[in-house]
């Protein structure tokens, strides 16, 4: 059932991203695991039913926002004298 599926993929997600913001390890561990399944299940699924392309939309931004956060901490670590406040631009 793809939109149960879906539905868990943005739960699931939602909790990545907070885990990334927060620097929690061990949630981020988790989230990490369980989207992984999430997305192992929707791979075989097919997507027909309006609500669960609008899931998949949201689904795919949150992924963005999730790469957004990644690259982010990865500049940081990076580039530790740089200041990367946005506040500042």
């Amino acid at each position: 059932m793809p939109s149960a599926d879906l539905h868990a993929l943005v739960r699931h997600q939602a909790r990545l991203i907070r885990a990334l913001e927060t620097g929690n390890i061990a949630a981020l561990e988790q989230a990490t695991t369980h989207v992984a399944r999430a997305l192992d299940r929707l791979r075989a699924s097919a997507f027909d039913a309006p609500q669960d392309l609008r899931l998949l939309d949201l689904a795919q931004r949150q992924a963005e926002r999730a790469l957004f956060r990644v690259n982010f901490l990865t500049d940081q670590m990076a580039f530790p004298d740089r200041s990367f406040d946005t506040a500042a631009s």
